[in-house]
């Protein structure tokens, strides 16, 4: 599971329920996008791609049976810069993580 990051349940709910997408998860987890061409880093609205690459390692990790419980700090910081509604620890629906 994830850890609950202040008032993050809204976030972890949703993470965990997009890592259940049968083509979406494989896709992530093989890294893919990478290969493919898929990651936009060069959008100047954009995280460089760096957002995308921290959600695929957090399912990685997330998918490797070798954890316990994760934190996703690093994701959540990320996250934070890019969208500030997400910085703090105010309480948010999975719908508007998903927006």
């Amino acid at each position: 599971g994830l850890a609950n990051l202040g008032n993050t349940c809204y976030a972890n709910s949703a993470i965990q329920c997009i890592s259940y997408l049968p083509l979406l998860r494989p896709y992530l987890l093989s890294a893919q996008y990478k290969a493919s061409g898929d990651l936009n880093k060069d959008n100047p609205f954009g995280t460089g791609g760096k957002l995308l690459e921290e959600f695929a390692d957090l399912l990685r990790q997330m998918w490797s049976g070798r954890y316990g419980e994760r934190h996703p700090t690093r994701f959540r910081h990320l996250l934070g810069k890019q969208r500030a509604q997400f910085s703090g620890a105010d309480q948010h629906d999975a719908q508007e993580f998903l927006n």
